[in-house]
């Protein structure tokens, strides 16, 4: 994975889109092809010019490929992918009084501890280690410390507390944290029956439809999509037009079995006609003998 924050203009987001891509080039030269997305961190002052800091996350190409060609070979869709820290990161607890502070957050996910840095409550930096086992040991514990150590150090941000969401330290592991810990709360209808490495799943039940957004679909799938979606449109084309072919050949049908009707009605009056017209004939033929008799009389 790949991340930094940015500072930026202002600018749209077309454009803001560019800069960060054009920024993650320059960064990762080795990147050549890949997906990204950018939380707003917040806006700041730089000579006398309104900015924005941003915390962006890319990931390659082939890394989200290996990912979608299952489901792709499947016929199965993806409609949104995004890292697992992601919906575990709306966990944090947003109490207005704590809107302020820098917090270290760590997830215990599957086999590894998720550690993410907020400042005023975004997002700005990720970190993950492997667990040697499911329960929170000395190594974890150290692997905290070393985190906050860096973020310190190198990022310049001093964490004022840890929190802890899922599965939580021993009190005496805790103890040999160098900040202040807490376990962060879940809603208990949404954890029943689960086991704390189940955090990803649960934090994505909870906030699936907020990450949305930050969707990292390869350009490769998106278009796949796309063009599944054109394809199916224009099936459903098809058969509209289809079923409207076949009504109009019934209708069409229908109005020729009437006409035929009608035609057969007009030759029967037709045939009555010449019978009559016959008889009149007749009748006539045989009254001209008598014509010049009327005629005197």
């Amino acid at each position: 994975m790949y991340q930094f924050t940015l500072q930026h203009p202002v600018l749209k987001p077309a454009f803001m889109q560019k800069i960060m891509e054009a920024e993650i080039r320059k960064r990762f030269p080795d990147l050549k092809e890949f997906a990204f997305f950018s939380i707003p961190i917040g806006e700041l002052m730089q000579d006398n010019k309104k900015m924005l800091e941003s915390f962006i996350y890319a990931v390659g190409v082939e890394e989200l490929s290996r990912i979608t060609t299952p489901f792709a070979e499947n016929n199965k869709t993806i409609t949104t992918l995004v890292p697992d820290f992601l919906p575990i990161s709306y966990l944090l607890p947003a109490a207005p009084e704590q809107q302020d502070e820098t917090v270290l957050m760590i997830a215990s996910v599957a086999d590894e501890r998720i550690m993410l840095l907020f400042r005023q409550h975004a997002l700005v930096f990720v970190r993950r280690v492997t667990a040697l086992s499911p329960q929170y040991s000395s190594i974890d514990i150290q692997n905290i410390n070393m985190t906050v150590n860096y973020c310190r150090q190198a990022m310049r941000l001093n964490p004022a507390r840890a929190v802890f969401v899922g599965a939580a330290p021993e009190a005496a592991l805790s103890a040999e944290l160098i900040l202040p810990a807490e376990t962060g709360t879940i809603p208990p209808d949404r954890i029943a029956g689960m086991q704390s490495d189940s955090i990803g799943p649960i934090a994505a039940s909870l906030h699936g439809a907020r990450c949305k957004p930050f969707s990292l679909l390869p350009p490769e799938y998106r278009d796949y999509l796309s063009q599944r979606r054109i394809l199916r449109l224009i099936a459903v084309a098809c058969g509209v037009i289809s079923c409207l072919a076949i009504a109009f050949m019934v209708w069409r049908g229908v109005e020729f079995l009437s006409l035929k009707t009608r035609c057969e009605h007009l030759r029967a009056g037709l045939s009555r006609g010449e019978a009559s017209f016959r008889t009149y004939q007749q009748e006539r033929a045989a009254f001209q003998p008598y014509r010049p008799l009327v005629d005197f009389l």
